[in-house]
This record gives C-alpha cells, structure tokens and sequence, in this order.
C-alpha cells in the first residue's frame, strides 16, 4: 500500500539469504558465466564481489554528475553486450530516488536490447518525505525483471540475513 504496489503475487517471490545472496542466485540464472553485467557506479563494493564470485564480468555505468541514471552511458553498456542490468533503486551509496519517468526509459531500454533487469530495492524505505520511490515492477515493461527486497535495511535487521525475490509476470519464462 505504501508504494501502490498492487500486483504483487504470493506465486511470484522467493526467499534468500540475504540480497547479496538472491543477486548471485539470479545472475546465475540470467546470465552466462564470463557475462558482462551493467551497473550504476559508484556502486556499493559487494555487487562488485557478488559479480566476480558468480564468474560475471562487471561494466560500470557512471552516474551523472547530479547523481541520475545516465541513460545514454546505459544503453552503450546494452548495445555493447550486457547481459543483465543491476539497478539499484534507491541508489546506494548516493541515495538517488529514481523517478517513474527514468525507470520507464530503463525498462524501454532492457526490452529493447533483450537485457534482464534486476533491481535491488533494499533501501526503498529510506526515501526523502519529498520524493517518491517507484518499485521497478510497477513500470510497464518490467514484466521479465526481478525485484530484490528485503527489512534488514529499514528495520536494522541486519543480523537476520532473509531476502525476498519478487519476479516479474514473465520473469520465469
């Protein structure tokens, strides 16, 4: 209700261990070994061993200076080969809260380029009373994308390493 995120399925989620855990998981599921992987950086340093533990090939997509998705630095990443795109919404570390509008042309580009999507969305609590945070899988497109999630972050559970991965409508096909 928070996030308006209404078609949300018992069917569709999975636990993990962790986020770093349902991350490595669906790359392995995603993509091949040896992959190149698109991500925003700067990025949170465990994406960065999560992508080398699972035989993934990091390519960083610099944000903006103002923090934003660089969308044109994205798609290159996508033409150039990326297999998988990692989003994370709300960013980590710059606390960027991605509006419907970014996230729209993301999933535009992911289907575009025929690229899985999988959004870390662990720290969609801690966004500004001004912003509003936008769950990847209520943007139309994002039916084959995956959503990772999880309380350690806004609840300080994190001694309770548990995970949800949410996949999209289409995700397992």
């Amino acid at each position: 209700d928070r996030w308006d995120w209404h078609e949300l399925r018992a069917g569709s989620t999975r636990q993990a261990a962790g986020v770093l855990r349902g991350l490595a998981e669906l790359l392995r599921v995603v993509t091949e070994p040896g992959a190149p992987v698109a991500l925003d950086t700067p990025a949170y340093a465990w994406f960065f061993k999560v992508l080398d533990d699972t035989g993934r090939r990091a390519v960083q997509v610099p944000l903006t200076e103002d923090a934003r998705l660089d969308l044109s630095a994205l798609e290159r990443a996508l033409a150039d080969g990326a297999e998988a795109y990692v989003l994370c919404s709300p960013h980590n570390p710059t606390g960027t809260v991605h509006t419907a509008e970014e996230l729209n042309a993301v999933a535009e580009l992911a289907a575009a380029y025929g690229v899985r999507v999988i959004a870390d969305e662990i720290h969609a609590p801690f966004v500004p009373r001004d912003a509003t945070y936008v769950p990847y899988l209520t943007v139309p497109g994002t039916a084959n994308a995956f959503s990772l999630l999880s309380a350690t972050k806004g609840w300080n559970l994190v001694a309770l390493p548990a995970a949800l991965i949410v996949a999209g409508p289409d995700a397992t096909h």
